[in-house]
């Protein structure tokens, strides 16, 4: 009884000090959530780790078919040097999941009187899921059995060096699919799949069938390790998960996801991360491998820009058609090729499907263009992207001589040395008139997949709003407060006009003000090489969010919108979201001074 009094002393003695020093509460950090994921269609716990989730009364989810409620909130003690880095609070959720939703990768966040927590990622799966099996120490241990298959098993490497040991029944000829999905940045998870064979010397050998850490390392990749095994014979077999260079902590969460391979599916599709709408990835991407290029690649375009005015010489019929000079529309018409057949011609514009399924495979499509066509040459790959896939695109004129490619090379500042990328998106202005081939490759020459195909596009310019990148995704505002957030804009293919900024949405006692900032100063390249073809110019512009001192509290994040609008020659273009951001206004000194809430929660430990 003495120790809870204490208890309670030491936490208003806390309290009080943050109010008579005036020292403002640490923003409230997500460390880890275990389970990390969890079946479509169920309700179930889970627990979530971090710092300054005192009072923590709600969760957000980035989807509306997830919903938390928070069930208690509690206080770690550090009884031990060894524990004075452990997080002070661990806060136990009730979530639930709709039966309508889709397998996939969302956010959540807590909301606290100190505002928005950081996102945690949070799994949604349609498979029968399970808990691993818990054990002691670091020796290997079986977490569990499976023998039906999908399956999707939520695990933690507790400690230093452990491994947890999975018992799998398979038959003969079965195929199945192994995932392992982090649930946390410090966990990076291997797979090893082992046979128990034995030995003369040890009955209890484990033999190595495969192996994965990661596929590939590259940037923008996942470290999630993913493999297939086609079993030759029935029985006992252990699937291996652990960490790489074996570190190990209550924050070290995986899911794990067993599945047959059935049919001709691609198992391996392209690793880049999955990207919710609260990711780091901008809703808009101009130049990327990933981005899906399709018939309505104009009409999307120009919902980015601002028409041109119909002259007298054009109807406004053909115009609206995408017949009109002034501008096309679409749909932009589809050519499929194949290596193996003549060289294909196309009008531009012209979206070209394919795919490089054999080493040194290359598809030719023939075009004529006038002196003075403004074009862009854009693809993207559906299956595998770079660095699997590279995609080499060389335009030749009649006599096969080169006329402009996708490979930017440009003289770097550290070594000297010459460096050349493949570049997903590439302008061009043809300098006379004639009839030209495009080729498309892999770079290697040698290398070829079923899953290297791809769709290249070819068309005239459309000037236009490209990426808005806004690395800000939540705002906790204290009243009288005023905090900036840079915006960066991409003017794409010679668009010359302004680009308008405006934040809607905002909470009772909160403007945004447009401002500047200084820019740092970088040293200039030795040589960017024609980096007008492969790079958009940009511009910076700041935003500021300044809370009034009365502004009143909000219990909830708001959706503060911030929408983007191209403007040319005088005219405005359409509003366009560049990024949903949650904003909260908080009183740390008030909320502080309410004590009840902690002690509520140290009520509850008792």
């Amino acid at each position: 009884m003495r120790f809870t009094t204490a208890k309670r002393l030491l936490v208003s003695g806390l309290l009080g000090a943050a109010i008579l020093f005036g020292d403002a509460p640490a923003e409230p950090k997500l460390l880890s959530v275990f389970p990390s994921g969890g079946q479509a269609g169920s309700e179930f716990e889970i627990r979530l780790r971090g710092t300054s989730l005192e009072g923590a009364y709600a969760a957000w989810f980035d989807a509306p078919g997830l919903s938390g409620t928070v069930k208690k909130v509690a206080a770690r003690e550090n009884s031990s040097k060894k524990d004075k880095d452990q997080p002070p609070h661990e806060v136990v959720l009730t979530v639930a999941i709709e039966d309508s939703m889709q397998p996939g990768v969302h956010r959540l966040r807590l909301v606290t009187p100190h505002g928005l927590s950081d996102a945690l990622v949070f799994r949604v799966h349609t498979d029968p899921g399970l808990t691993e099996a818990e054990g002691e120490g670091v020796e290997n241990r079986l977490a569990g059995s499976l023998s039906s298959f999908p399956v999707v098993v939520h695990g933690r490497i507790d400690e230093k060096g452990q491994i947890d040991d999975y018992e799998l029944e398979v038959q003969s000829g079965q195929e199945l699919l192994f995932e392992a999905g982090s649930g946390t940045a410090l966990m990076d998870p291997t797979l090893t799949l082992l046979a128990p064979t034995g030995s003369w010397l040890n009955p209890g050998r484990l033999t190595r069938l495969a192996y994965n850490d990661e596929p590939i390392h590259f940037p923008g990749y996942s470290s999630d390790p993913r493999m297939k095994y086609r079993f030759q014979e029935s029985g006992r077999y252990i699937l291996r998960v652990g960490t790489f260079l074996g570190p190990g902590s209550a924050d070290h969460i995986y899911q794990l996801r067993v599945a047959p391979i059935t049919g001709n599916a691609h198992w391996n599709r392209h690793r880049t991360r999955h990207r919710p709408s609260q990711s780091d990835s901008p809703l808009w991407e101009e130049r990327s491998f990933t981005r899906e290029l399709g018939p309505d690649r104009m009409q999307a375009l120009w919902s980015r820009s601002v028409k041109p005015a119909v002259t007298d010489s054009e109807s406004e019929e053909s115009s609206e058609n995408g017949e009109g000079e002034a501008y096309f529309v679409g749909p932009i018409p589809v050519t499929k090729v194949d290596s193996t057949e003549d060289t294909v011609s196309v009008t531009l514009p012209a979206l070209i499907e394919g795919s490089i399924e054999r080493a040194g495979d290359i598809d030719r499509v023939q075009f004529e263009a006038k002196r003075g066509d403004k074009v862009v040459l854009e693809i993207d790959t559906a299956d595998a992207t770079v660095p699997d896939f590279n995609p080499f695109l060389k335009v030749v004129d009649e006599n096969d001589v080169e006329v402009f490619t996708n490979i930017h090379s440009n003289l770097n500042n550290n070594g000297g040395f010459i460096m050349k990328t493949v570049q997903p998106k590439t302008v061009f202005t043809f300098l006379r008139d004639g009839r030209f081939t495009l080729e498309i490759r892999d770079i290697t020459t040698q290398e070829a997949d079923d899953r290297f195909s791809y769709r290249v596009i070819l068309r005239p310019q459309v000037p236009h709003l490209g990426t808005v990148h806004i690395g800000t995704k939540y705002l906790n505002l204290v009243p009288d407060e005023t905090r900036k957030v840079s915006i960066r804009t991409d003017q794409e293919e010679g668009f010359n006009g302004y680009i308008a900024l405006q934040a809607v949405g905002l909470p009772e006692g909160v403007q945004a003000i447009m401002g500047t900032e200084v820019e740092s100063n970088r040293p200039p390249p030795l040589n960017d090489g024609k980096i007008d073809r492969y790079r958009a110019t940009s511009q910076l512009a700041t935003m500021l969010f300044v809370a009034a001192p009365d502004a009143p509290a909000t219990r909830m994040p708001s959706k503060v919108h911030i929408m983007a609008r191209p403007v040319l020659d005088g005219k405005m273009g359409p509003a366009i979201l560049a990024k949903e951001l949650l904003l909260m206004v908080i009183r740390p000194p008030e909320i502080i001074s309410s004590a009840g809430g902690a002690e509520e929660q140290v009520a509850r430990e008792e």
